[in-house]
Order: structure tokens, then sequence, then C-alpha cells
């Protein structure tokens, strides 16, 4: 598996300056997923206000999204 960028405490990125798409994960202070952005494209701001953290990570197909999430584990980041 790739690797990934927990943000935290966050509910919004930017993709300026990005040159590929990234796949974002939206999470609650639960940890819970609250929303997906399967492929951000460069140059734009992504928001949601529910969440407390973002997962960032290379885009992926969205059934690949729910298979990457799966085997993320938060738990062993520090929090």
């Amino acid at each position: 598996m790739d690797e990934v960028l927990w943000l935290k405490p966050c509910s919004a990125v930017h993709t300026i300056r990005m040159r590929v798409p990234l796949s974002l994960l939206f999470l609650d202070s639960q940890r819970q997923l609250v929303h997906v952005v399967p492929t951000a494209r460069p140059c734009r701001v992504f928001v949601c206000w529910q969440a407390r953290s973002v997962i960032e990570m290379r885009a992926r197909h969205e059934q690949d999204i729910i298979e990457a999430w799966h085997h993320i584990s938060i738990s062993h980041l520090n929090t």
C-alpha cells in the first residue's frame, strides 16, 4: 500500500501547486469517515465542516479507496 498523510486537526485542504490528483478521506472527531473525494484535482480547495482530520493519498478509484480505508490503522498513529 502507498503511504498516506494524516492531517490533524484539519477540515479543509488545497491542491494548489500539486502535480497529481489525490484521494481525500475526511474524518470526524471519532475518526469515522464522513466524506470522500476520490479524485481531488490540482488547483482546488476542498472543505468538509464536519471533519476534524483528513487523510491524503494518491488518487484511486472509489472501490480502491474503500479497500485502502480498511487497511489504514489510525490507532497506530500518534494522536
